[in-house]
């Protein structure tokens, strides 16, 4: 005759739970001989598995990549040496926790600035108070002929669907320090608070900026020549043509 090893039972989240990280740690009541368990995680709404983690040592596990005031249930099981696994545990549910409201606002460059350096110093203004806070992430990138002022959410239209000039995850103070932009280009960009368990706020607005045109070559004088004697009392002075140049003084 052959027996089914009994299934564990889900210790946490409780069954039920709400406002759960994002990053919470499962755990099950251990199984006799079991080699190692399996945990499966599926949406509460539809069924669809998100995660299936196996092999693990012990009876507990770290769930990631969970989504901000989401239902999910979970349940777990026992491997055995032999290969052959234990019945599933019954189905535990619980939801995530809501993603924070609160979003950084950009200072400077202002949106819309003109004649920006090339090196230059993005601000906003710190928030406070946030669960789980962890710094921030700064996006920058090149802006192609599209608006970026008022988007609201930080969409911008697609500006920062492409290739980014920066993208940092880890900045802990309120302001990033911007080297090696182009002379007379225009950039985007924005900043949201960065959670513990991996969630993220909602993106501030984008804003736009433009830098300084290029600073022309100085130019080089042609006449008189240097060291000239016998100058007229009303010479013309000439100077070769210097590339980016408006006007001379």
């Amino acid at each position: 005759f052959t027996t089914t090893a009994p299934a564990p039972e889900l210790l946490a989240p409780a069954d039920g739970a709400a406002g759960v990280s994002l990053k919470p740690e499962l755990s099950w009541t251990p199984v006799e001989q079991a080699a190692s368990y399996q945990v499966e995680i599926a949406l509460a709404d539809g069924g669809e598995v998100v995660a299936f983690e196996q092999g693990l040592a012990e009876p507990r596990m770290v769930a990631s990549a969970l989504q901000f005031e989401t239902g999910y249930r979970w349940r777990a099981r026992a491997v055995f040496a032999s290969g052959l696994a234990g019945a599933w545990s019954a189905r535990a549910g619980f939801t995530t926790r809501a993603r924070p409201t609160d979003v950084p606002i950009p200072v400077s460059p202002a949106d819309g600035a003109t004649g920006v350096d090339v090196s230059v110093n993005l601000r906003w203004e710190a928030v406070t108070g946030v669960a789980g806070f962890a710094g921030y992430q700064v996006q920058v990138a090149s802006v192609n002929g599209s608006s970026v002022s008022g988007s609201g959410d930080g969409s911008s239209g697609g500006v920062f669907d492409g290739e980014l000039l920066v993208d940092r995850r880890d900045v802990t103070a309120t302001s990033f320090a911007l080297d090696g932009l182009a002379y007379g280009t225009s950039y985007a960009w924005r900043v949201r608070i960065v959670l513990e368990d991996g969630g993220e706020t909602s993106w501030s607005d984008a804003f736009g900026f433009e830098t300084a045109p290029p600073v022309p070559d100085a130019p080089v004088l042609t006449s008189p020549v240097e060291g000239a004697v016998s100058v007229g009392r009303a010479p013309v002075l000439e100077w070769e043509r210097a590339a980016g140049s408006l006007r001379y003084e």
